[in-house]
């Protein structure tokens, strides 16, 4: 079972493995009725007949729709946070910082535009909601807090760091939300080469455009 990353959506942790899997089928419900029709289908009386669970069950461990909403937000962003991290130091280490960039930039934007329920939640004014701003500012500060080790390393002064590597982090995900907004497939592709240029262009001011000297592994250009 995945662990679901509840930033002030759930009302109360479930302590037995059956409300745990309550918990499990509530969201995994959720989830389906957002793939078949966007959050304007995932009403609580619909996620309920799905979970084969009483309305009164939901209410139990969360607050209202948004809650459960941003719950799903959460733990997608755990995964894509889980793919970025395990990523990290086989392009940071091993490639070229500029290149390195890109091949990241790629991961983090495939996994949000290909993912089933991401786009339909953004799109569905979640994004305007307080736990969804949640959310994202800790997975900003986590992704952050990563990538600074290997800026110090690179010659970014301690003092700046965690700024130089948040901003970056919410450069990139700014333009990953206009991204996520058009449906012309020729603009998604020129917003991502942007996205690599500006973050590249506003690195190029702290990092210098040495490659690395050792690498681990070997690989292969794009």
């Amino acid at each position: 079972m995945q662990t679901i990353r509840m930033v002030g959506t759930l009302r109360r942790s479930p302590r037995q493995g059956r409300s745990g899997e309550t918990v499990e089928r509530i969201l995994s419900a959720a989830a389906e009725l957002l793939e078949e029709g966007g959050p304007e289908k995932a009403t609580i009386a619909a996620i309920a007949v799905r979970a084969d669970v009483q309305p009164g069950s939901i209410y139990h461990f969360f607050a209202n729709r948004e809650a459960i909403l941003g719950a799903i937000a959460g733990r997608l962003y755990d995964e894509v946070d889980r793919t970025i991290l395990s990523q990290l130091p086989q392009y940071l280490e091993c490639l070229p910082w500029e290149q390195a960039v890109g091949r990241l930039l790629d991961t983090a934007y495939d996994a949000y535009l290909e993912h089933p329920t991401y786009r339909k939640l953004f799109l569905g004014g979640l994004r305007r909601s307080e736990s969804f701003d949640e959310i994202r500012d800790k997975s900003d500060a986590e992704l952050a807090h990563s990538l600074s080790g290997y800026l110090t390393a690179r010659g970014v002064a301690e003092t700046d760091v965690l700024v130089v590597s948040g901003t970056v982090v919410r450069i990139a995900n700014k333009l990953l939300d206009w991204c996520l907004e058009t449906e012309d497939e020729s603009q998604r592709r020129a917003i991502r080469r942007e996205a690599k240029r500006a973050v590249c262009a506003y690195l190029a001011s702290y990092i210098g455009p040495d490659p690395p000297v050792w690498c681990k592994n070997s690989i292969g250009e794009n």
